[in-house]
């Protein structure tokens, strides 16, 4: 069961990832660290701050996208295996003659 859920989580945070609202919200809290960054008279631990949550995200991202990859891959995949499937099962019915006309 736990390994279920991963992919579950996954594509709700990648359809979530491409909503518009989603980078509205991102470019809404840049601009409010930016604006309350003199506020704490531009530390560097308020900079870190920043540095900090964009690289997390950024990683958090890197791996939804190799999920992401790696599901349509596996789908891929799958669909020739079963194109390759009918067209073995074509052939052995219909003989060398059936086979050859696939071929073309």
């Amino acid at each position: 069961m736990e390994r279920h859920r991963f992919p579950g989580m996954a594509r709700r945070l990648v359809a979530l990832g491409g909503h518009s609202g989603t980078l509205f919200a991102a470019m809404g809290l840049v601009v409010m660290w930016l604006v309350t960054d003199p506020g704490f008279r531009y530390s560097d631990t308020w900079q870190l701050v920043i540095a900090t949550a964009t690289s997390v995200i950024a990683l958090v991202i890197v791996f939804l996208i190799q999920s992401t990859q790696d599901r349509d891959l596996a789908g891929a995949r799958n669909q020739e295996i079963v194109k390759g499937g009918d067209r073995a099962t074509v052939a052995e019915e219909t003989g060398r003659a059936g086979a050859d006309a696939l071929a073309q």
